[in-house]
């Protein structure tokens, strides 16, 4: 099934955030070129998934976007930098 592009008038109904989406997107795919034959690929890997795993912390913690507040515990911040410092063992 396909699905038809919206109407000119659809898309000016989008919100003014709705076309931000496109540039963390872009960012990253451009910093991750650039910086995969330096780190390697395991360690882009490795910060591509703690980057968001730290913020979701930090959701958490605040209660931020609607989500029940949920306090970082002692193993939740060993957990974090733990992982920060497996990235800082990668890259070295």
């Amino acid at each position: 099934m396909r699905i038809s592009l919206p109407s000119r008038e659809a898309v000016g109904l989008a919100p003014w955030w709705g076309w931000l989406g496109g540039f963390p997107g872009a960012f990253y795919v451009a910093t991750a070129t650039l910086v995969v034959g330096r780190i390697g690929v395991a360690a882009l890997l490795a910060v591509s998934v703690t980057g968001p795993l730290l913020a979701s912390l930090l959701i958490d913690h605040f209660g931020l976007l609607g989500v029940a507040q949920q306090s970082i515990t002692g193993a939740k911040l060993a957990g974090s930098l733990l992982l920060m410092l497996g990235i800082w063992l990668m890259v070295r």
